[in-house]
This record gives structure tokens, sequence and C-alpha cells, in this order.
């Protein structure tokens, strides 16, 4: 059995999902899910259930009390062979995941965004990575609309991390103004203020998620998917919605020193720098 820690938002619960299904193939093992952390946790909840995702059994522990983590650390250390996704290098390739076990089963525990463990089970994982159940009627009429039309997705994150900074969808936008005219720009984000903000002082004719009406973080993911065109910010969530689109359309991401590490071939990474007298 492979065990994978399950942990923070939707984008990395699912790359944590990845790696473990990918390690569980290659091993030709069952895969069993810990969500202890996210089942706990005041800010997140548990969302790969909502796909059809393939796994053999999920467990979940309280960790309320101190002597809750620590029988949950105990058990973890005796029961596993427990890896940590190396340290001292963003996004790594930690190649120790493949390694044979011997007795004790595998614990996986790290973020596991490198691009490596979804390219090895990719058609899987975009078989996988499909809504379990129907989407309401306003979710599904706003992907048609936007699947059928010259539609972009603009991703702006903020909150945990800082924002990008304006210059770098100013840049997106002068390039993509350029060679495809005016698309739909539809802008997804975790601060409104901000979000709003900013297309105002990029000037542009944009239509905001959450005035169109109130979705489910799979259903906001399915909606950003059924864009023809991406504007990422540095997020696993915007990522996802590039990743599980197979329609070949421009993908712009912001520039990263692990690019090659996170981000498919086709994307065009753009760089942060420019115009920053908008911000």
């Amino acid at each position: 059995m492979v065990v994978v820690k399950i942990g923070d938002g939707l984008g990395n619960q699912m790359y944590n999902y990845v790696c473990g299904y990918s390690v569980a193939k290659h091993d030709g093992d069952t895969l069993l899910l810990d969500t202890t952390e996210v089942d706990n946790s005041t800010f997140r909840t548990y969302g790969l259930d909502e796909f059809n995702i393939d796994y053999t059994k999920r467990e979940s522990f309280s960790n309320k009390s101190f002597f809750h983590k620590v029988y949950k650390r105990l058990r973890r250390d005796l029961k596993y062979n427990v890896i940590l996704e190396r340290s001292g290098e963003s996004n790594p390739l930690d190649m120790n995941v493949y390694k044979k076990k011997f007795i004790r089963n595998k614990y996986l525990k790290g973020y596991f965004q490198n691009i490596y463990y979804f390219n090895t089970c990719k058609n899987d994982i975009l078989r996988q990575f499909t809504p379990k159940k129907p989407f309401p009627q306003k979710a599904q009429q706003l992907i048609q609309e936007l699947e059928a039309g010259d539609s972009c997705s603009l991703h702006i994150r903020g909150g945990d991390i800082p924002p990008l900074p304006i210059g770098y969808y100013a840049n997106v936008l002068e390039n993509l103004g350029q060679k495809n005219g005016k698309p739909r720009i539809v802008v997804f984000s975790n601060v409104h203020e901000l979000a709003e903000e900013y297309v105002k002082k990029l000037g542009i004719e944009a239509e905001f998620i959450w005035e169109l009406g109130e979705f489910s973080d799979i259903e906001e993911m399915f909606v950003m998917k059924a864009c023809r065109r991406h504007i990422l910010s540095d997020s696993t969530f915007s990522r996802w919605s590039a990743l599980l689109d197979e329609r070949g359309g421009d993908v712009y991401a912001p520039f990263s020193p692990d690019a090659g590490k996170i981000y498919l071939p086709g994307w065009k990474v753009v760089e942060l720098k420019g115009n920053e007298d908008l911000r």
C-alpha cells in the first residue's frame, strides 16, 4: 500500500493525489489517502471526492489535541516508511518515492508539484479529474458559452501570498490583443477588491466570476478550464485549470525559476517586470 498525505487547498490536494497515484501505479500497489490535515482544518476542506479518482481507502484521525497529534505522528513513523519530499530545493523531482519498498508501506509527505509526476500518468489523471456529479444548470450553461466562444480566463491570486504585479497582466493582455482581438475575459480571484482595481487600471472589459453566479471550487475550476485561453497567477488552482484543458489554447504563466519543473512545454512564460506604474 502507498499512503499519501492530502493537505491545503484543492489545487495542492490534486498534486498530492497525482504523486500518490503515480507511485502506486509504478509499484503495482493500492493507494490510501490520509486526509487528517484537511479534515481538521478550519480553513480548508477535502475536495478530491468531487472527482472520479481511483483509490482504495481514505483514513483520517482527530488532530485537535496534543495527545492526538503525538499519537498520529508515532503511529505514522512506526507503521510506515515515511518519505518526505526533498528539502533545499523548490519543486524537486524526488525519485525516492519510486524506490522499492521493503517491509513497511510507503507514506508520502510533501507538495509534489513537479510536472514529472503528472506526466507519468497523464491520461489516467485527465480521466479521473472529471466531475463526479453533474453541475447545476448555471455552471453548465456558462461552461458551454465559454467553450463555444472566444474566451480567456484571468486569475488574480492574493491573500496568503503576494499578488503578481499588475505589469504582468498588462504585458500578457498586450500580447493577447495583438494576436486575438478582444476575447471575452472572465476574472477569477480570491481578492475581489484588488481584482476589480486591477481591471480598472488595466482599462479592459472583463466579467467577474462572482458576478456571474455562486459556484463551488470544482465548478469554478471547470468554468476556468472552459475558457479558450488562460492567464495564470502564481496559483496551483489556476495551473490545474490549464493542465486539464487539452485543446491546446494559449496559456500565459508568470515567470518562475522553476518554470521547467511546473509548467508544460508549450506554455508562454511572461516576465513579471514592466508597466509597474499601473499599480
